[in-house]
């Protein structure tokens, strides 16, 4: 019997350590998709009703928080890809470096693919800070989720 939840528990751990690849990869292919093609029917979605009130709301470009949201999803799912430490860094700093990196890499794509006639596409300095700012409010958010995890854990073993 024993066997069979040891094996039940492999399984289960197999499927999770998949799972959580599948969204990274999921997420930063569509995050890809987006940057890198044209953008003019998405204007009419009816996202954008929120983005105006978020706009009339905060002031920022409704461009921008959709980079900020986009790159806050990027870095969540590297975190969630990604094991607790690399290179004896936590992981949410390595999802922080790479989401950013990623978010560089789109922008000088959006450039290429705009001078090769792709897509009307275009470079700009501030998407890269909003995609910037996108993944460090996600890498703020999960290190204060792993201090009260942390926190929680080390206060129920003192009980």
């Amino acid at each position: 019997m024993r066997t069979l939840i040891q094996a039940n528990a492999s399984i289960w751990h197999r499927l999770w350590f998949w799972g959580r690849q599948a969204i990274a990869v999921g997420v930063l292919s569509m995050v890809t998709w987006l940057s890198l093609t044209d953008s003019d029917g998405m204007r009419q979605h009816e996202l954008m009703h929120l983005l105006v009130k978020i706009h009339r709301l905060t002031g920022l470009q409704p461009d921008k928080i959709v980079h900020m949201a986009m790159y806050f999803c990027v870095c969540g799912a590297l975190w969630i890809a990604l094991p607790g430490r690399l290179w004896r860094c936590p992981s949410p700093v390595w999802a922080f470096v790479f989401a950013t990196m990623w978010g560089v890499l789109m922008e000088l794509m959006q450039a290429l693919v705009t001078m090769l006639g792709w897509a009307q596409r275009g470079f700009d300095w501030q998407d890269m800070l909003a995609n910037a700012v996108g993944a460090l409010l996600a890498t703020a958010l999960t290190g204060c989720a792993m201090i009260l995890w942390t926190w929680g854990f080390c206060r129920k073993r003192r009980e």
